[in-house]
């Protein structure tokens, strides 16, 4: 009689498996035909990965059982997986030798076939032989921390447009600017010369990056300095100093040019907060006079920045 379970097999059971990494194999027999090392060594024949261990957690457990019935033999195979997954299988055959070699070959195809499906444990990482240096990394769109120093010049809509020009110092989101700007204003007699000296700030706390080196900064700004008045061909025309206090908003295109080379356009819009009204006399002292200028409600600014980077 041929075994139930392999139908349509002739001569000695022979089969291997392919090597893998080892697999921890806990077995108990009970057959009156061999014991557990007896059973051991024809599952290990047909798996060379397995190694016997003691019960325990991550150990797959192997029990075999053989027991005659009439005139041949039964045997029943369970595999408790070290996932917890169990299975049982049952075989019958002519003779005890017979039925336990065919649960041994059951069990090493489980074992095997588990051990596929269940990731390894990985070792734990190496320590490096030296830490590496730390490295901040700066979120994306934020405004570079070299400094950028250079000269600028521009020209904003007051007494028609005033031209100016300056210097400037950049540095992460603040960009610095001083300049010197002048205009005139003609009256009947002569005319009225006034000059900007003029410090402005502007807060760019963001950084778009267009590609092509190209990039946008909006600004919150807020200018401030002094205004210079002079009289010309004015009898007895006395000079007067006015403050300049001046908020409000801008935006850059700037361009990355061969580096260190950066280069910047800048619109802006001021709203003036001291509007003093600059007259002349038209005869004697405590006369009558005429407005000559005062400042807009809102100023409209145009500059043109060069400047290098520096480390």
């Amino acid at each position: 009689m041929a075994l139930v379970a392999f139908v349509g097999v002739a001569g000695p059971l022979a089969v291997s498996l392919p090597a893998r990494a080892e697999v921890p194999v806990h077995v108990g027999v009970r057959a009156p035909c061999g014991d557990d090392t007896t059973f051991f060594a024809k599952l290990a024949d047909h798996a060379p990965s397995v190694v016997r261990r003691s019960e325990g957690p991550g150990t797959d457990e192997v029990r075999a059982e053989v027991v005659p019935e009439g005139e041949s033999f039964v045997g029943a195979l369970t595999v408790r997986h070290r996932d917890g997954q169990e299975g049982r299988r049952e075989v019958r055959g002519e003779t005890c030798e017979q039925v336990l070699s065919a649960l041994a070959l059951m069990g090493a195809l489980a074992v095997e076939a588990r051990a596929a499906t269940v990731a390894p444990a990985e070792p734990p990482p190496a320590k490096p032989a030296s830490a590496p240096p730390a490295t901040v990394d700066r979120p994306a769109g934020s405004a570079p921390s070299s400094w950028i120093a250079g000269a600028e010049g521009g020209g904003a809509s007051m007494l028609g447009v005033v031209p100016s020009i300056g210097a400037f110092v950049d540095r992460s989101f603040l960009h610095v600017a001083g300049s010197w700007g002048t205009g005139n204003a003609a009256v009947e007699t002569g005319s009225l010369r006034f000059d900007f000296l003029l410090v402005r700030a502007d807060v760019c706390p963001w950084r778009v990056e267009l590609g092509l080196g190209f990039a946008v900064r909006p600004c919150g700004a807020v200018g401030g300095g002094v205004v210079l008045a002079h009289g010309r061909g004015l009898p007895d025309a006395a000079a007067s100093t006015r403050p300049w206090v001046a908020p409000g908003a801008a935006g850059w295109l700037e361009l990355k040019a061969a580096d260190p080379l950066r280069l910047g356009l800048r619109l802006g819009v001021e709203v003036p907060v001291i509007r003093d009204d600059f007259s002349v006399a038209l005869g004697a002292a405590g006369g009558p006079s005429r407005s000559v200028w005062t400042p807009p409600l809102a100023t409209f600014t145009l500059a043109l920045a060069a400047g290098m980077r520096f480390p």
